[in-house]
């Protein structure tokens, strides 16, 4: 019932949309009106476009989320709902939830690629640009879990996802082979 919690929770998404708008404006830029000198590179606006795209936007909040129907924690009994518990490895039912389930999060997965923009941070600051999403993420994770959104598992699950998703991206965008 804070208001500060609610808040946060409105605005929690708000720097992942921007800096992905912000991205994909610069890769439609790159194609489009090709330019000297840009406000992104072209290889930042591919990495952080695609693993935004990718991680929170299609294999959470467009794959898990609608079809795994995991109940929520305010749909189970345990919390005072009606419904099951169903552990997070196992789909549910369908009876707890149908649409935009619990499994995982994505405002857990949207705070956590926010490690993205921050492997672009200047190498001085970097560390620390990791750091505070990190603790971001920690954040925004504790609220849905506050909220009776999502399990301690979906968040952690949705963070890892993520990470592991922009890990790969870095990897194919920025680390060159022989």
């Amino acid at each position: 019932d804070h208001g500060w919690a609610r808040f946060l929770r409105q605005v929690s998404m708000w720097p992942t949309v921007a800096i992905g708008i912000a991205a994909l404006v610069s890769l439609v830029q790159h194609i489009v009106a090709p330019r000297p000198r840009q406000f992104m590179s072209a290889r930042a606006a591919l990495f952080l476009t695609a693993t935004v795209l990718a991680a929170p936007v299609i294999l959470v909040n467009g794959i898990l989320k609608e079809h795994w129907e995991r109940g929520r924690p305010v749909h189970i009994t345990e919390f005072g709902g009606q419904g099951s518990f169903t552990p997070w490895w196992r789909p549910g039912d369908g009876r707890s939830c149908t649409t935009n389930c619990s499994f995982v999060s994505g405002e857990s997965s949207g705070a956590a690629w926010l490690a993205a923009p921050a492997l672009l941070a200047p190498p001085a600051v970097r560390p620390a640009a990791l750091v505070a999403a990190g603790v971001y993420t920690a954040a925004i994770s504790a609220l849905r879990i506050g909220f009776g959104g999502h399990f301690l598992s979906d968040t952690l699950i949705a963070a890892l996802l993520t990470l592991l998703i922009v890990a790969l991206g870095w990897r194919l965008v920025f680390v060159r082979g022989p």
